[in-house]
């Protein structure tokens, strides 16, 4: 048997539809620091995960991407999403990075509207736009973030374990 039977018929062209304008219980999967290319604004870009535990919801485990830029401006856009992450009356957060730990993992509902742009090529092309935040009526936990922190670094010695201490 092979491991791949090539069929142009089946293979897609990576436009993607965006979802359905409307609300979504989400959790927050990813959130990291970011430059605007253009002025070098700092900002934070965010990865909401559409929940695929929410019955009648429709699609699950797609990806949202949104980006805060730090500006006076743009805090009601912060505050909105601390709040519906669950921040209580008064939290402050001394840094970027204290908010970003904050919301990490946080289920919450966003609303969804679409937006025209023009891609590179010049072709006119719709996306998703996330206009508010709310807090979630479900609840939960998102998956932990990845870590790429190694237990193991700076172990320089072998680290020895006997047959008895295996469980198979």
């Amino acid at each position: 048997m092979s491991f791949l039977k090539a069929d142009p018929d089946k293979a897609t062209t990576g436009d993607f539809q965006p979802v359905d304008k409307g609300e979504y219980e989400v959790f927050v999967s990813e959130v990291k620091q970011e430059t605007s290319k253009q002025k070098g604004t700092p900002g934070v870009a965010i990865t909401f995960t559409i929940r695929d535990d929410i019955s009648g919801q429709k699609f699950g485990r797609r990806k949202i991407f949104d980006r805060l830029w730090i500006s006076d401006a743009a805090m009601w856009r912060f505050n909105n999403l601390a709040v519906a992450c669950g921040a209580p009356k008064g939290q402050e957060f001394a840094t970027v990075e204290d908010f970003m730990r904050f919301i990490q993992s946080k289920p919450l509902i966003i609303g969804i509207d679409h937006e025209s742009y023009t891609a590179n090529d010049g072709t006119p092309k719709v996306r998703e736009a996330v206009r508010y935040f709310k807090q979630s009526k479900v609840g939960g936990t998102g998956p932990a973030p990845e870590s790429n922190v190694n237990p193991f670094a700076g172990v320089e010695t072998p680290i020895d374990i006997s047959d008895d201490d295996l469980p198979f």
